[in-house]
């Protein structure tokens, strides 16, 4: 964020996302965490129509059969406005030197959005990003250029999430922030889980750095307080210095054992 922020401010953090803000206070400030529902608005299960080829569901995966040099998959989605990740898998049944890329393209009311995927035979991960202007339908078009069988997994769109693995899991329907672990300059706060909507307040007396470590997204809301407000969460302060003086201890302890009597 550029310049200094004025109080309160209001932000969503992702997870993984670092941000730094500038904020000029003279009371402690009171950071309330909002636990927030998100959800992965693709599966394998949804509306996919081939064009000049055939389509299998096996599992998680969807098996593209191309017909002819100018196969599509193409899928079309009811969303709402704002900004997506758009992320998926890949890998086909012959080496990247002997296709063509294929494309992958979000087209909106407004632009279209995508790039190209130069696929493999291993499992190669692509990710995109595209913004709705407003509600309304998206399509979302595999383009491929060339005659092979296409495996395409992984399958995630999100407009509250940029990570497809929240807490390291990959996310199926829907979900919300758990294990929530947040880091403010240097300090970290074991949260736990917050459902959507439930509460907990940081006091500190400055703020720069913030990071969701984990726990997928929360809404934040800085202000400042007045004394009495809620009690911290559990936190852990950074003590790399105290971590190399045991380790120095422990091995010199182990360094005098080791000499004969």
């Amino acid at each position: 964020m550029g310049g200094i922020a004025k109080l309160p401010v209001s932000i969503t953090l992702v997870e993984h996302r670092p941000l730094v803000i500038y904020l000029k206070n003279e009371k402690p400030l009171g950071v309330t965490v909002k636990g927030k529902e998100f959800r992965n608005y693709l599966s394998p299960n949804l509306a996919w129509v081939p064009v000049n080829g055939t389509l299998e569901k096996r599992g998680e995966f969807l098996v593209f059969t191309t017909l002819s040099p100018s196969a599509v998959l193409k899928l079309k989605l009811p969303l709402k406005k704002g900004w997506y990740t758009l992320g998926l898998c890949m890998k086909s049944s012959r080496s990247w030197n002997e296709i063509a890329p294929a494309r992958v393209a979000v087209r909106t009311k407004e632009r279209s959005y995508g790039g190209l995927a130069q696929v493999s035979t291993e499992l190669r991960p692509f990710y995109y990003v595209f913004n709705m202007p407003e509600d309304g339908t998206a399509e979302i078009a595999i383009e491929f250029n060339g005659s092979a069988v296409y495996q395409i997994g992984c399958l995630f769109l999100s407009n509250d999430l940029s990570t497809s693995k929240p807490n390291g899991e990959f996310l199926r329907g829907e979900g919300y922030s758990k294990n929530v672990t947040l880091r403010i300059d240097g300090r970290i706060y074991h949260i736990g889980d917050l459902r959507p909507g439930e509460k907990r307040i940081i006091r500190v007396e400055k703020l720069q750095t913030l990071e969701l470590l984990s726990g997928g997204a929360v809404d934040l809301l800085i202000t400042e307080t007045s004394e009495g407000e809620k009690e911290n969460p559990k936190s852990t302060p950074l003590t790399i210095p105290a971590v190399v003086a045991f380790l120095a201890f422990a091995y010199l302890l182990k360094r005098l054992k080791q000499r004969p009597e």
